[in-house]
């Protein structure tokens, strides 16, 4: 597995979920996300055996993708022009961002997994700012609070 940057699709895993959607139809993705996002709440044991980390942070982009509200992450997948235009998001939905947040939160919450393997802080900084960047995309489009959530949100 590569990881080539901080962002959220800057790793192959990443990269396998953004070609893995445009093969499910557009009314199935959401499913395929929620699927992602359930295992990690259900089964957060399995996080760096069956389910990673990257997979997770790049699916709750993707959900932040999702206008309104995701104006940074655009331009994130704008550097995988190739699979982002063969790549829509479904569309906003509440729960789904509930869902995107409580999984970011297990692989990439302040101690999450996620932060872990940087080669140093000036690497990690970015990383966090793009985890951090999308929970509070996330906890905004939210109808569900989450409890210890630090989310600066107005």
């Amino acid at each position: 597995m590569g990881t080539f940057g901080a962002g959220p699709f800057s790793n192959d895993s990443a990269l396998d979920l953004l070609d893995e959607l445009p093969d499910h139809p557009t009314s199935q993705r959401r499913k395929v996300l929620m699927r992602i996002f359930f295992r990690n709440q259900d089964r957060p044991e399995l996080l760096g055996w069956t389910l990673f980390r990257d997979e997770i942070v790049a699916a709750a982009a993707v959900v932040a993708a999702s206008p309104p509200g995701g104006v940074d992450i655009p331009c994130d997948l704008a550097d995988q022009a190739t699979t982002s235009t063969r790549c829509s998001s479904p569309a906003p939905h509440p729960e789904l961002n509930a869902s995107a947040l409580k999984a970011l939160l297990v692989a990439a919450g302040q101690d999450g997994p996620w932060h872990d393997g940087w080669a140093d802080s000036v690497t990690a900084a970015p990383a966090r700012q793009t985890t951090d960047r999308l929970a509070v995309i996330s906890c905004a489009r939210s109808t569900h609070r989450i409890r210890n959530c630090r989310c600066n949100v107005k």
